[in-house]
């Protein structure tokens, strides 16, 4: 009996010492934080569902801008959600530890200067599954961006700009006023799709509203989203580009307007919105400044 004892004792601290150290992980990409808490927080997730309820794709156009797959069932997420900022902040992981007992994740939050929007970091990691009887403890550590280029900093926020994006494609159609003169001249659209880092339009050059946007590119756009009950206010100013490559990125995106529109005419015309500021409102919670 003594020798069986001793023999489970020495398995039990072989494990123990196996799993010891540092444990794999990878990093999530592209999905912003849809939990409406601004203060932020740290997370674990366990299922696709609390996740999902959590956490939108931030899917963008172009190379590597699909968003990380998580397989659940043999994954679990580990998660850093840092409160909504207008200090341009980077969050990365440093170092996911054991020691038997729990996990420690290590993470790096920087802050750098003020900006001209608000954001909410995130940083999302996931884990295999044959560590998730363990606790997870979290390390944050801050350091201070200093740096004299003001290239260092990033130009707009994916997420932010994902979640209007995503409000409007969720609605159907928005409405979007321009000025006609002294007038004000509203119609519906239904065109919003993130582009190389921003958030791109469509119409077509023979419409009076394109020939509005010429003469005045500030405009306003409004949106509800029956189902949520909420709506969305846009301020911004359009700012056509005139590239092919833009131009087929959309029309590929929404291919039921290649009827109307193909890249190469004279007629499609692509805007991205610059300074754009956006509210979310209900009746039921806070409004949301979403600006990028």
């Amino acid at each position: 009996m003594k020798k069986i004892v001793s023999l489970l004792a020495a398995l039990a601290a072989l494990v123990a010492c196996t799993n010891a150290g540092d444990i794999p992980f990878t990093e999530v990409q592209r999905y912003f934080f849809s939990g409406g808490d601004k203060s932020g927080g740290e997370f674990v997730y366990y299922s696709d569902d609390a996740f999902g309820a959590a956490f939108r794709p931030a899917a963008v156009m172009g190379k590597d801008g699909m968003p990380t797959e998580v397989d659940f069932s043999k994954e679990f997420v580990i998660a850093a959600v840092l409160p909504v900022t207008d200090i341009y902040t980077e969050v990365s992981a440093q170092s996911l530890e054991t020691d038997g007992k729990e996990l420690v994740f290590t993470y790096i939050e920087k802050a750098g200067e003020k900006q001209g929007w608000s954001m909410q970091p995130v940083l999302l990691i996931k884990v295999p599954k044959e560590y998730a009887n363990l606790p997870v403890r979290f390390n944050k550590i801050q350091e201070q961006i200093v740096s004299e280029n003001p290239a260092d900093y990033k130009s707009h926020n994916i997420e932010n700009m994902q979640r209007v994006r995503d409000f409007l494609h969720d609605a159907g159609v928005y409405f979007i006023a321009t000025v006609d003169g002294d007038k004000p001249q509203v119609r519906p659209f239904g065109t919003a799709e993130i582009i190389e880092g921003k958030l791109y339009i469509q119409t077509g050059h023979v419409k009076n509203v394109a020939k509005q946007i010429a003469a005045n590119p500030n405009v306003a756009i409004c949106a509800y989203n029956a189902g949520k009950g909420e709506w969305i206010r846009i301020s911004a100013t359009l700012v056509e580009d005139h590239r092919v490559e833009v131009k087929k990125a959309m029309l590929d995106a929404n291919p039921g307007l290649r009827r109307m529109y193909d890249e190469n005419d004279d007629n499609t015309a692509v805007y991205f919105m610059k300074d754009a500021k956006a509210t979310i409102s209900s009746f039921v919670h806070d409004p949301v400044e979403v600006d990028f």
